[in-house]
This record gives structure tokens, C-alpha cells and sequence, in this order.
């Protein structure tokens, strides 16, 4: 295996620019495509790139509808997750999302990232968190309640957990409503 290697004939601030705007073209392939990664990789384009591909996320009901995907919708008044691919209902179980003073946030969103193993965050332990939306995610938890108990994410056991994360690709819709 070779080591890595280091650009060292460009200045400094020009390797950083090259980085991110590689970094905003692989985001924006993610999200939008091809044509937001082209755009992205212009200098100017790079803003306008992520902005469209990253503010369309289509309802969990219409991607149930097109039969296309993988998405989770989150039934916060029931403490009850159901997964869906390919339009069709596979699994639900039930989730414990966050207590009084610490409500889970509402809305469709993608998952953005996912960590292997646990993370210990000021909060406490999550077990292979899914992150949905800044520092919330869905995660497995050595206690799932019936109730809403966490700090605001959507706590799942670690069994369920176990075989969600293979399943939840990044990308996927996350649904949670009340």
C-alpha cells in the first residue's frame, strides 16, 4: 500500500479551496445528481449547487406511493416506528422519542450520517446513531420505554437497532409526526 501523499506545489489556502469544492461536488452527486455536480464544480456554482438538491425532500407518503426507496415514518403520539422499502410496509416497532422539555423535532428528513458502534455524546449512549437532522437520530438504546423518555432523538433496542442500520441507508426519509 502507498502512503499517502501530500500536494505540496500549490500554496496552502489553494489546496483548501480545491478540497471543498471536491467536497461540495460529492455532496452535491449525493443529493441531487450529476448536473448539481457539475455546477458544483465551478467556483460560483458551488452555493447554488447543494441549495436545491438539499431543500427537495419528497413526503414519506409519495416516496410510499412511487414504490422507490427506503423510509421510516415515526408515529411520536403512538411511540411507534414503521419501515418501508419499496413502498411496501416490512417491520414496525415501537420507539421512545423525546420527554417533556426535550421534544423530538417534527418534519421529513434524510438521514445524513451514521456512526458504527456507540457514541458517547453530553447527552448520554447512543448505539450506531442514524442522524436525521443536526444532532438528532435514531439509535439504539439499552432503555426504550413506552413513553417518551430520551433527550429529543428516537431511541430503539439494540436488537432492533442491530438490524436497522444495515437497512437505513444515508439518504433515506425519515418521517416523525404526531
Amino acid at each position: 500500500m502507498r502512503p499517502p501523499t501530500t500536494d505540496t506545489s500549490r500554496p496552502p489556502i489553494q489546496r483548501a479551496r480545491i478540497a471543498a469544492t471536491a467536497a461540495v461536488a460529492g455532496l452535491a452527486l449525493l443529493l441531487g445528481g450529476t448536473a448539481q455536480a457539475q455546477a458544483a464544480g465551478t467556483a460560483t456554482g458551488a452555493a447554488r449547487a447543494v441549495a436545491p438538491a438539499a431543500a427537495h425532500v419528497p413526503t414519506a407518503g409519495v416516496a410510499a406511493r412511487r414504490g422507490t426507496g427506503v423510509y421510516v415514518d415515526i408515529n411520536l403520539s403512538r411511540q411507534v416506528a414503521t419501515y418501508y422499502q419499496g413502498g411496501r410496509m416490512v417491520t414496525s416497532f415501537r420507539v421512545s422519542s423525546g420527554k417533556p422539555g426535550w421534544r423530538t423535532p417534527t418534519g421529513t428528513y434524510r438521514i445524513q450520517r451514521k456512526i458504527g458502534g456507540w457514541r458517547r455524546s453530553r447527552l448520554g449512549l447512543m448505539w450506531r446513531p442514524a442522524y436525521f437532522r443536526g444532532g438528532y437520530a435514531i439509535h439504539g438504546s439499552r432503555s426504550v420505554p413506552n413513553y417518551p423518555a430520551s433527550h429529543g432523538c428516537v431511541r430503539v433496542t439494540m436488537s432492533q437497532m442491530a438490524w436497522l442500520a444495515p437497512h437505513l441507508p444515508i439518504g433515506s426519509t425519515v418521517r416523525l409526526h404526531y
